[in-house]
Order: structure tokens, then sequence, then C-alpha cells
């Protein structure tokens, strides 16, 4: 396998923006397969994902090298991003450089690390996913919509993390929009969301297709649910044969007008009965600024007076079991909820079989909530 070292100063801060600090270089690997994690040998101190992308950002090249993606739209692109998971990783957490602790690259040992990008043709990238699904026993996938204020780094690191915690036996993949990476983009950001929806159906349409894999769970998070809901929904219009192999819906703090999913969303998903799971707090910040941004319009993922109740669509609420400084990405950052996203996942069992939820009966409908 033939390797390129390509050498690119990186401008910013670092450490204080919201994407993982790589360090002055990153190493290219021209060809990879995509593969479940591996260890990188006898005695290595970290773990190795190939985590498959799809994505509508713009991409970035030095002498002709792909570097990363950018926060412009563009064409569809496939591809394969190497992620490193340290084995001293804690559930939770998204080790990175610290300011506070004197680190100014990442090492794979102590942080997740994106180690290589591979940008690939379609008929290439298919080829690599059919050969690893006709070796695997469980032929299933894991495809993450990130959401607002998220690079495409952060988005590969996520997918690795999330998919580790979960202790998923199947393909990571991850689908990268164009966020500007910054909040002041907020508004820029929605818009293309809306944009991008039409990408990811042919995205999903071409994994349910080509790919060889059987069962999809598809996790959508904040912003990133609003691209994620309308492409599965135009999928299952165009497409309804393949997008049965679409088994679960998680929507994560989704940044969704409530009312028009209640009226014009949940109903349509209901008709395919594919499993929705929201999982909703009451202290999720993000999305109460969310709310004044839209004149005051509740979101989806406020589970406030029994918000997230939805009629055929299983609603947790974290937000007994989530402290308020988890923040907005608690789906990946909490102990509780990994845990019921596993269970989820992983084991397929139903939120009035899981362990850990309590049952809440309101004239509104039924809900459960996450005990701490």
């Amino acid at each position: 396998m033939a390797i390129r070292v390509v050498q690119k100063k990186r401008k910013g801060r670092g450490f204080l923006t919201g994407s993982i600090l790589l360090g002055a270089s990153m190493i290219l690997i021209s060809s990879c397969a995509t593969r479940a994690p591996h260890s990188t040998g006898k005695g290595s101190r970290h773990s190795v994902y190939q985590v498959a992308y799809g994505t509508d950002r713009k991409v970035k090249t030095y002498r002709s090298a792909v570097t990363g993606y950018g926060v412009k739209g563009s064409s569809l692109s496939y591809g394969v991003v190497e992620v490193t998971v340290p084995r001293t990783h804690r559930a939770g957490k998204l080790e990175r450089p610290s300011f506070w602790k004197l680190e100014w690259s990442a090492k794979e040992h102590r942080h997740v690390t994106v180690k290589s990008i591979s940008q690939k043709e379609k008929s290439l990238f298919f080829r690599d996913l059919r050969h690893q699904m006709q070796k695997s026993a469980k032929k299933k996938a894991l495809v993450y919509v990130h959401g607002f204020n998220t690079s495409f780094e952060k988005a590969a690191c996520r997918t690795a993390q999330l998919c580790h915690d979960l202790h998923f036996a199947g393909l990571p993949v991850f689908y990268s929009w164009p966020s500007r990476g910054v909040i002041s983009a907020y508004e820029a950001d929605g818009r293309q969301a809306k944009r991008s929806a039409i990408h990811l159906q042919h995205f999903l349409d071409e994994m349910t297709k080509y790919s060889g894999v059987e069962e999809f769970y598809l996790v959508g998070h904040s912003m990133g649910t609003r691209v994620l809901i309308e492409s599965y929904l135009n999928l299952l219009k165009s497409q309804p044969t393949r997008a049965s192999r679409i088994k679960e819906v998680i929507l994560a703090a989704p940044d969704v007008d409530r009312k028009q999913f209640r009226l014009r969303l949940a109903p349509a998903m209901r008709k395919h009965a594919v499993p929705v799971t929201i999982y909703a707090s009451q202290e999720d910040l993000a999305l109460e600024a969310s709310q004044l941004k839209h004149r005051g319009n509740p979101r989806l993922g406020d589970s406030d007076h029994g918000g997230c109740i939805v009629s055929g669509c299983e609603s947790i609420d974290v937000t007994f079991s989530v402290s308020r400084g988890v923040g907005h990405e608690y789906f990946t950052k909490s102990l509780a909820v990994l845990k019921d996203l596993k269970q989820l996942i992983s084991k397929g069992i139903r939120a009035e079989h899981r362990t850990g939820l309590r049952e809440k009966v309101t004239p509104l409908g039924r809900y459960w909530e996450l005990l701490p």
C-alpha cells in the first residue's frame, strides 16, 4: 500500500475551535478497505475505525491530495476516514487536545484523531463496501447525520466514538452536510440543511442499493434531523422496497418544529411502520436558543410539558438523567443515554422492555423517562 505524507500548515487556534486539532500534518492513504475496528498491532495503544462517509461539502486539496472538506456546498463525494480511538478512551468522551493540559497536537494514544481521509470514486467505494459485507456475519450499518456547528473531522470522530461506545457490530457511516461550524451561521446552516436533504436521499438510495448492507440504523442529531427526516421521507416515496432495509430512525435532540413534525412529518413516517425514537430534554439550552430564533415555536427536542410526545413514536425524556453541563450532545456524552441506545440499536429492545426507563402516561399520550 502506497503511503504519501502531505505537510500542510493549519490556520486558526486549533483547540479553541469546534474541530479536533490535527497537528501540522495529515497522512493520506491512497487506498484503504472499509472494515471493522482493529488494533494496529500487539501492544498498540489505540484502535482504528474505518468510517465510510458521504458528503456534499466542497473538497479541500493540497498538491492534488485530499486533505478534508470545507464549509461550502458541492456535489456528492464518497470515501473512508480512518479514525483512531485510544485504549484509554472513556465512554461518553471525545478526547481531544486540551489547552489546560498544554497539549498542542493530537496523539493517537491519548486522543480520538483523524488519521487519514481517502476520497473514492463511487464504483470503488461501493465495491469495497460489498466486499466487506460479504465477509461480515452481521450486515448492519449505523448512519450518523451530524448537527449544526460541526466540522467534517468532528463528525467522523463522533461516528467512531458512538460506534465504539455502543459496541456496534457493523459498518460505521456518516453523512456530512456543509455546516459552517460557527454559532453566528445558525440561520445559514438551516438553509443549507434543507438543500442537503436531496443529496442525503441520493446517498441513502445508493447505500441501500449497492452496499450489501441489509439493515440500517439512522441517527440524526439536532439540525441534522431536518436533513435526515426529509431525505428519509423522500426515499420512502421513491424507493419503498429498498427503504424497508431501514430498521430504526433515531432523532436525538431534534431541532425540528414540534407542530410541523406532529402534523406533517410523523404521520408520513408512521405509514411505513418503521420505528422512530425521539430523545429530548427540558434543559437543552441550544434548543431554547433555537426556539427564540424561530419566533417562539417550540422544538421537538424540548420535552417541557410533554413536548416530545408524538403519536406512533417512542419518546425518551432524558432530563433527569443528564446533567445540565453535558449540553446539547448528551446522546454521545451521557452514559445513561448511551446505555439506552445500546439496548435499542445493538439488541433491538423496544422502550417498554428496556431497563432504565420508566413509562409515563399523560392525556397527550405516553412517553418514557430515562432514570438517573
